[in-house]
Order: structure tokens, then sequence, then C-alpha cells
């Protein structure tokens, strides 16, 4: 789906007063900060967006934590950069 139909499901779950969270299992720290930006917009004070901290070998860098608080990144895009002399070339 991507932020884009994060977001839509954010203003449906609101219109219909639905209560949500966002959050994620043990991914890549870009995958949290594509949460970390649906939750800095989100109507929720429900959140678990620390999945990241269990990857040994993750390819990006640049999300701020402390403690159990993720930052929202202020860089471009999501705010994370990819080395990708980490990234592994996937054959279909």
């Amino acid at each position: 789906g991507g932020i884009y139909n994060a977001v839509r499901l954010m203003h449906l779950a609101k219109a219909h007063e639905i209560e949500f969270m966002i959050g994620g299992m043990d991914e890549g720290m870009m995958a949290v900060a594509a949460a970390v930006q649906c939750a800095a917009i989100a109507d929720t004070n429900l959140f678990e967006v620390h999945g990241h901290v269990r990857i040994a070998e993750d390819p990006t860098s640049g999300l701020e934590t402390k403690g159990s608080y993720v930052y929202v990144p202020d860089g471009v895009g999501l705010g994370v950069t990819v080395d990708e002399s980490k990234l592994t070339k996937v054959y279909g």
C-alpha cells in the first residue's frame, strides 16, 4: 500500500470513529522511517515503531531514537540514508 494508502486508511478510520495504531514488525529502518512519517500526521496515540533496533545489518541510517522515542527525520524523502554497498542484488 505505501504511505498514500496508509494515510487514506487513517482518514477512513477517523471518519468511522475507529481507533487505530501505527506499527510494524521487525523491519529495517527505511520501513520504520515511513511509519514514523505516517505517525507524525496520525490522529492516534498508539504507536509501535521500533522494529529496526533488532536488525543486525541494516543498510539504512539516520533515524534518531532516544529510549522509546523515535523522532521524525527532517531530511528529504523519508529522511534516512541508504548505504547501497550493503544491499544484496536479488535475481528473480
